[in-house]
């Protein structure tokens, strides 16, 4: 089997480059890749570069394989003139790298304006996942103005992906021309769209809050949250991860894609949309759940040893556009099996965060049902927990918990599948 075939089995990740004119786009790229390049010249369309990557997790000074994928970085254009081919690059696109000139406060005002009239209330906006703000020439000096700006761009992108992927968009600055700020930068954004969570020792790094001197105030968390941070592994700098050319790649338009996923285990699937018999469903409505007083266990994680469950889970998210993740989870005395989408299936690599949470989810629905009049939940019923920028959609199984994260509302064809 050739590298092109091996290639077409691993997911992919699409992350757009985009920001004013000048700002470093086109040399990140080609630092990030670890290319040769001559003198570049202003970028007037689309273009595309990609390499195969490794990401990688430390945990107790081990090195440990998260995933392989193929990276897919797509340089726009940054001039006022060329907005309608910038916004075409953000066709499939799950990542963004938001570029501005940290010397230049006026790069930053084109950059607000940019973001409001053409990217924020677009379609493409619901089905970005992870986002860094990058001010760049920080080594020929950092004008304060600038990055205050910048700042303002940094709450206004949090605001809309916190809600729904409980993190805060980075903002750091860096020098494109090191090539070690590059991959550190590239590493965040990895961090962000496979782990779901920024290096917090990264990010501080190259923090712009830093330069600032902003003091970040913890929010008060339960102590369930504090327990699961202290599972987070520690990372090293991820000067290793293995990038590998694509030979015959050019760079140029790619005007069609395969399916775009985070990242998982290879999995055959076909793309068609399925269209099952409409079932009727359960939607109950959740306002704050009562809170549960547990009993102090022991919690353990494994993973489901079912290769079916891990495929129909891979099937869900790669089928359907507004899917973004997919968990089963099961209880067997005090072990919680999961099985889940995207992800690897190893042991280390087991969503801790995720996994708790939808486990204290469900002991809550649990808690709930038992408490109000026949309160059951029947196999395939479809509960909706709806949030501010999307829902979680839950469905009890025989044998355990089937939980869907989805942008927005999701299609009467998944919830179909669902519980047909």
């Amino acid at each position: 089997m050739d590298e092109l075939e091996e290639t077409a089995k691993i997911p992919i990740i699409r992350v757009t480059l985009y920001g004013p004119s000048e700002t470093g786009k086109t040399l990140f790229i080609y630092k990030a890749l670890q290319k040769k390049h001559q003198d570049l010249a202003v970028t007037t369309k689309i273009e595309t570069m990609a390499a195969i990557r490794t990401f990688y997790q430390f945990r107790e000074g081990k090195k440990y394989p998260i995933e392989t994928y193929r990276l897919i970085l797509i340089d726009t254009p940054g001039k006022k003139e060329y907005s309608k081919e910038r916004i075409r690059g953000f066709s499939g696109a799950v990542g963004v790298l938001v570029f501005y000139d940290s010397t230049n406060p006026t790069s930053v005002d084109e950059l607000k304006l940019m973001l409001q009239n053409e990217i924020l209330e677009s379609e493409f906006f619901p089905n970005i996942i992870g986002i860094v703000l990058i001010g760049t020439k920080k080594d020929q000096g950092i004008n304060k103005d600038a990055v205050l700006k910048a700042q303002e761009i940094k709450e206004l992108l949090t605001s809309k992906v916190k809600p729904v992927y409980r993190y805060e968009v980075p903002h750091i600055l860096i020098n494109v021309n090191d090539i070690k700020e590059v991959a550190i930068t590239l590493y965040i954004l990895e961090s962000i769209l496979i782990v779901f969570q920024p290096p917090k020792r990264m990010v501080s790094l190259l923090s712009a809050e830093n330069f600032l001197g902003i003091k970040k105030v913890s929010e008060p968390q339960e102590e369930k949250i504090k327990e699961f941070q202290k599972g987070t592994p520690q990372v090293e700098i991820p000067i290793e991860s293995r990038a590998v050319e694509i030979k015959g790649e050019q760079p140029k338009v790619v005007e069609e894609e395969p399916k775009q996923i985070i990242a998982t285990h290879p999995v055959e699937v076909k793309s068609k949309q399925v269209h099952p018999p409409h079932v009727a469903e359960e939607d109950v409505k959740l306002k704050p759940l009562p809170k549960m007083v547990e009993k102090e266990e022991k919690v353990e994680f494994s993973l489901i040893d079912n290769k079916k469950i891990w495929n129909a889970i891979s099937k869900i998210v790669r089928t359907f556009s507004e899917a973004n993740f997919g968990l089963f989870i099961r209880k067997k005395e005090n072990v919680y099996e999961v099985a889940y989408y995207p992800g690897e299936p190893k042991l280390e690599a087991i969503p801790w965060k995720i996994s708790n949470l939808f486990k204290e989810i469900i002991m809550n629905i649990e808690n709930l049902m038992t408490n109000l009049k026949n309160g059951k939940i029947v196999e395939k019923s479809l509960i909706k927990v709806k949030g501010e920028k999307g829902n979680l959609l839950i469905i009890r199984r025989k044998t355990g918990w089937l939980l869907v994260n989805v942008s927005n509302e999701p299609s009467k064809e998944l919830e179909d599948f669902l519980t047909r």
